[in-house]
């Protein structure tokens, strides 16, 4: 008897055991999937940050080797400039020292000369603007913003069976605006994706807003404009919001209506958010010592020819300007150190008992630029 009682309260004594393991496995599931979704951002940054980099960067000095063709490529600077300087002394003795310039075939190359030097100049105060916006726009056209787009709902729609009058069907709102389709009982059929797939997201659209320097009114509510906040602000505009160094855009995560939506619209900072409220989760791009202009040094050199001269017979020596012989060099104010910076945080300040979402994910990626005008541009990773 004294055994079996103690069997029989030893029992109860194994829910406490059960309700640890429990908990412990909780707990574990939980850290897994944090730490798993920390890692899988963690890597999506690093692969982006670098695609971004080494593409534009790619194309940076593409832009750059272009110029370098106008100087030394076939049809170019150089080319052009010792084809005249053949041709003035292939001719032999000129009769006059100013005969050179009847034939019109300095002039005219003179004429084409300055043509290339203009294209070299234009590609070169345009290298710099396109790799800040080419980073920009790869960096945050890369879905690494998983802002939720909740379907827009104005009401049910629906319309009686044809074959019985009595039943009601879901059918296609008569509202463009619309997305679901629900029956009389508020009940949701699906969803109209034909429209849901051409409304952007709001990002998009206050990245369009961002980009002019003007409110956009939003389509799918008259009253409402997008963009207020940078009509007249110095960091916005087509000629100033690619000139900045850092832009971040905070958002919230856990919208699951429009009116939810509309409730925590999105923010583009252009310094880091402050954190806290509805946004709970940002993204960031930051790039340093990136080329903020290029310009372009052309050689200035002569044309040498030989004339003859009456008295006392013989010949003499003339010489013709030629401004743009070559390109003597490409300047690049910034060549080492080049970086871009992606961050992304998943919630702000909040404490929880898992803390590695509350940490900032971050990947620099530094590259240079090798070479020069001779021997051509090439990017190459730090």
């Amino acid at each position: 008897m004294i055994l079996f009682s103690c069997r029989k309260n030893n029992k109860g004594q194994v829910a406490p055991l059960m309700f640890l393991v429990i908990g412990v496995l909780i707990l574990a599931i939980g850290a897994t999937m944090i730490i798993g979704e920390a890692t899988f951002n963690q890597i999506r940054l690093s692969n982006i940050a670098d695609t971004t980099m080494i593409s534009q960067m790619a194309s940076f000095c593409r832009n750059l080797n272009q110029i370098r063709q106008i100087s030394i490529g076939p049809g170019g600077l150089l080319v052009t400039y010792v084809g005249v300087q053949v041709f003035l002394l292939a001719r032999g003795l000129w009769a006059h020292k100013g005969q050179p310039l009847y034939t019109g075939f300095y002039i005219s190359s003179v004429l084409t000369s300055r043509k290339l030097s203009e294209q070299a100049k234009k590609l070169a105060a345009s290298a710099a603007k396109d790799l800040r916006i080419g980073i920009y726009d790869s960096a945050f056209g890369a879905a690494l913003i998983d802002e939720p787009k909740p379907p827009i709902d104005t009401g049910n729609c629906f319309a009686p069976d044809p074959a019985d009058p009595t039943r009601q069907i879901p059918v296609v709102c008569a509202d463009p605006r619309d997305e679901l389709i629900k029956d009389n009982a508020g009940r949701v059929w699906g969803i109209d994706y034909a429209r849901y797939n051409k409304r952007d997201y709001y990002f998009t659209r206050l990245l369009r807003a961002m980009k002019s320097g003007e409110a956009k009114e939003d389509p799918y509510d008259p009253n409402t404009y997008i963009g207020e906040e940078f009509v007249g602000n110095p960091n916005a505009g087509p000629d100033n919001w690619y000139k900045n160094d850092y832009i971040a855009y905070a958002f919230t995560k856990t919208a699951t209506t429009l009116q939810e939506l509309n409730a925590c619209p999105g923010q583009i900072s252009f310094s880091e958010p402050a954190g806290g409220g509805c946004r709970s989760t940002y993204f960031s791009a930051e790039m340093s010592n990136i080329p903020s202009s290029v310009n372009v040094q052309f050689q200035f050199m002569v044309l040498i020819y030989f004339y003859a001269i009456p008295k006392p017979p013989g010949f003499s020596i003339g010489v013709l300007p030629y401004p743009w012989a070559w390109i003597k060099r490409i300047n690049v104010d910034k060549t080492s150190g080049i970086t871009l910076t992606l961050a992304k945080k998943d919630r702000y300040g909040a404490g929880t008992v898992l803390p590695s979402r509350n940490t900032p994910l971050e990947h620099s990626t530094k590259m240079r630029i090798k070479g020069s005008v001779w021997s051509g541009f090439e990017p190459k990773m730090e």
